[in-house]
């Protein structure tokens, strides 16, 4: 019997092709397998919670700054000034975890001279911010009031929210999930 060869590459692309076909009849034979119709029944359960809100606080910002020809002397005036606000409110009654410094910068200042057309540089202004958590919002106009006749640059607040947003949405979340699940289970 006469021996058959066939040359490598012709061999390589037969079975390229092979495969091709193969791969691509898997496909089609999946393609239709997934188009023939199922029956199959879904049940949707729903939940649903409710909450009253609780537990609110009220964020304020006080701004404060300082200005001087020294760099190193507009900085230890804001850091009196500072201590001040922060001593005061304390003795209101803030407690030491609901105080930070959020902010803090540093820079001299520029003047623009028309008659030479060029800048000079002039004082320096250091400024930070103290953010404040008053957990007791009936309190929140006398806060407001404190921080206004401190020696603060501008005050924002009170700014009211949920305190533990995130806590309390989980909780919700919970509730709602035990709600269809017990509807589902009926």
């Amino acid at each position: 019997m006469p021996k058959l060869s066939v040359p490598k590459d012709k061999l390589v692309n037969v079975l390229s092709v092979a495969g091709v076909i193969l791969v691509f009849g898997g496909l089609m034979f999946g393609s239709y397998m997934m188009g023939v119709k199922k029956e199959t029944q879904v049940v949707v359960v729903t939940g649903e919670a409710k909450q009253e809100k609780s537990k609110q606080i009220a964020m304020f910002s006080a701004n404060i700054s300082s200005v001087n020809s020294k760099k190193l002397d507009a900085v230890n005036e804001l850091n009196k000034k500072s201590t001040s606000v922060v001593t005061a409110v304390k003795t209101f009654g803030i407690e030491d975890k609901d105080v930070k410094t959020n902010y803090f910068n540093v820079y001299q200042n520029t003047q623009w001279d028309p008659s030479t057309q060029t800048s000079k540089m002039t004082d320096w202004t250091a400024s930070l911010t103290v953010d404040i958590t008053l957990r007791d919002v009936v309190k929140a106009g006398e806060l407001g009031m404190l921080l206004a006749q401190l020696d603060t640059a501008s005050v924002n607040g009170p700014n009211l929210q949920l305190d533990d947003q995130q806590k309390q949405d989980v909780d919700m979340l919970q509730s709602a999930l035990e709600s269809a699940k017990e509807k589902a289970e009926k």
